[in-house]
């Protein structure tokens, strides 16, 4: 880096990045949590800069290529997509108004490279998640747990599960690209892996769009209304790498996680705080229950439902487990429990990254 974009750091657009970014970080490590107030302030602070000093919302223009309504579609775009994945339970409420957060302030001409039109600040999750994907799966095959890794693998490549999942593939792969060519926009194959990853994780917990039946019916008319689109050989070469990459990262995501971020804990040593990292079986004369730390434990158990959201064990929950655990109804010892990691460090990294690259990690890598 030279002098003069070393100098370009200190503009009242980093400036404000590198002082949420300590605040948020330290907030998360030391406490857990980021402040609504200091959300409020970066959102201020965003909105300032955009007005003020780049003047991308002080010149009003209805063109949805102009600067005006590409921060708006970008904001409310952030909006919506950080709302989905705290629906889908694959991120907090407080990393879905971070990301809000981040993209006010990050004005959009900051992506230079790699611009996703209507909706650039996507790069600041792509260059959040791949490093951290990335980092713990590295950091997990280092130090190989081969029996663990054998179990995702074999889970993963069951017959039933991996035609789901070239099935599922398939759709999304043929969908994704239908989509992108209708807005006129050009992606690349690691960037519509990552739009087909989470939606695969988002499907997994809609059993209606999981179904086999659905998935064949699905796949069946897509070959039946756009035979010629998909019988090229440029579709079917997407299509495998897709499928193989999906496949091993579904494989070596799981497998890191656990390796690195989950431990077993005694129910007795169990401590408020706390996250269950998978649903807990009830024995009872009937069938097994599972219950999960949704909202409560006990709520769980007496509404009779379980969901996939893992949310921090209360004190009515530990006094619940152990009365069970005392009882018989719960027939194990101990549990695996979530290490908590502040993710708010890494999406600061991710932020500077997208500032300092101008744009996302996929413009610098051959896919």
């Amino acid at each position: 880096m030279d002098l003069l974009n070393l100098i370009d750091l200190l503009n009242p657009i980093f400036i404000p990045i590198a002082l949420f970014g300590l605040i948020t970080s330290y907030t998360d490590i030391r406490f857990g949590k980021v402040k609504n107030i200091v959300v409020i302030l970066m959102l201020l602070s965003g909105l300032f800069i955009n007005i003020f000093f780049t003047n991308l919302l002080s010149h009003v223009s209805l063109d949805l290529k102009s600067d005006f309504m590409q921060t708006i579609t970008n904001f409310f775009l952030t909006l919506g997509f950080g709302f989905f994945l705290w629906l889908a339970n694959l991120w907090s409420e407080g990393d879905a108004k971070l990301f809000l957060g981040y993209s006010l302030l990050l004005p959009i001409f900051t992506y230079k490279h790699g611009y996703i039109t209507f909706f650039p600040a996507l790069n600041i999750l792509i260059n959040t998640f791949i490093p951290i994907a990335l980092f713990f799966i590295a950091a997990s095959l280092v130090k190989m747990n081969a029996k663990l890794l054998k179990r995702y693998a074999e889970k993963v490549l069951e017959k039933n599960s991996l035609l789901n999942t070239v099935l599922t593939t398939f759709i999304l792969s043929f969908l994704i690209g239908l989509f992108f060519q209708y807005i006129k926009i050009q992606t690349t194959i690691l960037f519509n892996l990552i739009i087909i990853f989470i939606l695969l994780e988002v499907m997994k917990r809609i059993k209606f769009l999981s179904s086999r039946k659905i998935l064949l019916f699905v796949s069946l008319l897509v070959i039946i209304f756009y035979f010629n689109s998909i019988a090229t050989i440029q579709f079917v070469e997407k299509l495998l790498i897709m499928i193989i990459f999906v496949n091993i990262f579904t494989i070596l995501l799981p497998y890191s996680i656990e390796h690195s971020l989950v431990e077993t804990v005694n129910i007795e040593n169990l401590k408020e705080g706390m996250i269950l990292s998978e649903p807990v079986d009830i024995q009872s004369k009937e069938e097994p229950k599972k219950i999960t730390a949704v909202y409560s434990l006990f709520k769980a158990m007496k509404e009779n439902f379980s969901l996939g959201v893992l949310t921090r064990l209360t004190s009515e929950d530990i006094k619940m487990m152990k009365k069970l655990q005392k009882s018989g109804k719960l027939d194990c010892k101990t549990v695996k429990v979530a290490k908590t990691v502040p993710f708010a460090p890494f999406m600061f990294f991710g932020v500077l990254l997208t500032y300092i690259l101008q744009g996302s990690l996929f413009s610098y890598l051959p896919l």
